[in-house]
């Protein structure tokens, strides 16, 4: 990485230095005494502030221009202590916006089209998308893509709901309906070993404005729209995993595991309070169960990583849009 921008006089050096961010943006955030500040001698950057700038467009350096990796620390302060920078005001225009824009897909479905709304609440800690690596701190977290709030991606939504479905064998007792809630992009024929693959046989009947070439895929009847923070900003926090055995991980044809190995704390963010609205919109009967299915897998099944040590799951109730 490189040092354009930067200035070049050197902060002392303490255990918090200093940095500016390389580039242009170097002007207006700094990092000082584990916070983000607005350029040097500026104030502390709290709510409003876009964290898609901060943790996506930013990396802070030193004079030399090499990514000082102790500034995490302040980038994870500013994103727990400001909440990824979630401002109320702007938050209810955004939900607002959002209720305006699918009632008018639904008002253009001209009776075809039903909405249904769950508000689900963490029930401990979520952590969806910590797997990402977008930004050069590695902080996994899925952002809206344009305010940069934490979300719960559709697609994220989808794969559960689906899983869960199959949970409940859906898929092998009723096809057609499972095609046509979740679609089916991928149809093989099952070979002898592959018990439970669904067949061709098991595809509905393609539409005819489908029918492009393509005559396996066919897309889900119900849309699954991100789900966005409502009634106020979702708490955030840091959390942390430390690896005892690092060198093993890190090369397991080389290094045994074993217990002398340096335990390496890393840091992560959370979401641990607040509602996400969850918005599905289709045909009466496919959208119901869809919300029924999603409501029960947040539940039974959670969302994102971690689910295994309790992270991610989710208590959700329908609500009225």
């Amino acid at each position: 990485m490189t040092g354009q921008g930067v200035g070049a006089k050197e902060e002392p050096k303490d255990k918090w230095p200093g940095r500016a961010s390389a580039g242009p943006i170097g002007k207006m955030l700094r990092t000082r005494d584990l916070q983000i500040t607005r350029g040097r001698g500026g104030g502390e950057l709290r709510d409003g502030a876009n964290p898609l700038v901060i943790l996506h467009r930013s990396a802070f350096v030193d004079g030399a221009g090499v990514f000082d990796t102790t500034t995490e620390a302040a980038v994870l302060r500013w994103a727990a202590d400001h909440r990824l920078g979630q401002e109320p005001a702007l938050l209810q225009m955004v939900t607002e916006r959002r209720t305006r824009a699918i009632a008018a897909l639904v008002r253009q479905g001209k009776g075809r089209l039903e909405w249904r709304r769950l508000n689900a609440t963490p029930q401990w800690r979520m952590a969806v998308g910590i797997g990402n690596r977008l930004n050069p701190f590695e902080i996994g977290l899925s952002l809206h893509g344009t305010y940069g709030w934490p979300i719960i991606p559709g697609s994220t939504l989808k794969g559960l709901t689906c899983a869960w479905a199959r949970e409940c064998g859906i898929d092998r007792d009723d096809p057609p309906r499972f095609g046509r809630i979740f679609g089916l992009p991928r149809i093989k024929i099952r070979a002898d070993s592959d018990v439970g693959a669904p067949t061709a046989a098991d595809a509905p009947a393609v539409p005819p404005d489908r029918a492009d070439g393509d005559e396996t895929a066919t897309s889900g009847d119900v849309v699954f729209f991100d789900a966005l923070p409502v009634s106020g900003p979702v708490s955030v926090a840091r959390d942390v995993v430390t690896p005892h055995q690092q060198p093993y991980y890190n090369a397991p044809q080389s290094h045994a595991p074993g217990e002398h190995h340096q335990p390496i704390p890393s840091p992560f963010l959370v979401v641990d309070g607040g509602t996400f609205a969850i918005d599905l919109v289709g045909p009466a009967e496919d959208v119901s169960a869809a919300a029924e299915w999603c409501a029960t897998a947040v539940d039974e099944l959670g969302v994102g990583a971690k689910t295994s040590a309790g992270y991610g799951y989710l208590a959700a109730r329908e609500v009225q849009p």
